[in-house]
């Protein structure tokens, strides 16, 4: 099951955190020239590395996914800009932006992390489920303790 983490916009796009992928959203005329338009969905197993660029004085920052079999532009802003896996900043942007640069790391070297909160909802689920099955006289407190037993290993 798949939980939103995390919502980022940019200058020129947005992104969408969940726990096992990532929704880069484009609009707007500029995009459209850089054919870079559409939403694109990259797997968080795909992502090997998060760049951030706080920019210079006189330029925006970005922060950039290294994606799996892709070539990251290694010419700073103008090849940023024209990456399709970039998302460019302002200075304002970049306290936000660093805290999505953590959450995409933590999800591509822990995600383990992030699915066993997944799992423990499920098992609190189905625990609620066996408890009204109880209190509703279904099953007998005995099944309901070896249910529960099984549940939590």
């Amino acid at each position: 099951m798949e939980k939103k983490l995390a919502y980022f916009e940019g200058i020129n796009g947005q992104l969408e955190i969940f726990n096992n992928k990532v929704i880069i959203t484009r609009k707007g005329f500029n995009n459209f020239s850089l054919k870079h338009t559409g939403d694109k969905t990259i797997p968080i197993s795909s992502i090997h590395s998060v760049e951030l660029s706080e920019g210079g004085v006189f330029s925006n920052g970005y922060l950039q996914l290294g994606i799996a079999g892709s070539l990251e532009g290694r010419h700073g802003n103008w090849d940023a800009v024209n990456n399709e896996n970039t998302i460019m900043i302002n200075k304002s942007m970049i306290g936000n932006a660093k805290e999505i640069k953590k959450l995409l790391e933590d999800l591509i070297f822990n995600p383990e992390k992030y699915n066993k909160v997944q799992e423990n909802f499920s098992v609190a689920d189905e625990l609620k489920k066996y408890k009204e099955l109880l209190d509703m006289n279904v099953i007998t407190q005995e099944e309901f303790n070896k249910k529960k037993k099984e549940l939590l290993g």
